[in-house]
């Protein structure tokens, strides 16, 4: 028992990162669309339902989703950052068409 309560102790100890303890050191990483991509979709889906208060007939929201879908995959062979605004729209639309075909009340 003894050895091995001398093995215990004669093991270094892990000494605690002194930037984690600096004055004025932020441990926390700023918001960015990289590391929080379905947290954008969700507020550019939100954005769309919001949005689509006004009525908007179903055919146009049918027609704007397949061109942002194109346009969203000829973006994409440009490169991710060219592809974001396309994909805004498309969730933009989608969150719109969502709205619409959600039953209402009857009156």
């Amino acid at each position: 028992m003894r050895s091995a309560r001398r093995a215990l102790t004669t093991e270094p100890i892990a000494t605690p990162d002194p930037e984690l303890w600096a004055r004025g050191g932020s441990r926390l990483e700023p918001l960015e669309f990289r590391r929080a991509p379905l947290l954008a979709a969700a507020v550019w889906f939100a954005l769309g339902e919001v949005m689509a208060r006004d009525a908007r007939p179903a055919m146009i929201l049918l027609i704007s989703l397949v061109l942002l879908l194109v346009l969203t995959a000829i973006a994409l062979r440009s490169g991710v950052r060219v592809a974001v605004v396309p994909l805004a729209g498309l969730w933009m639309v989608v969150g719109m068409w969502s709205a619409e075909v959600q039953p209402s009340p009857s009156r």
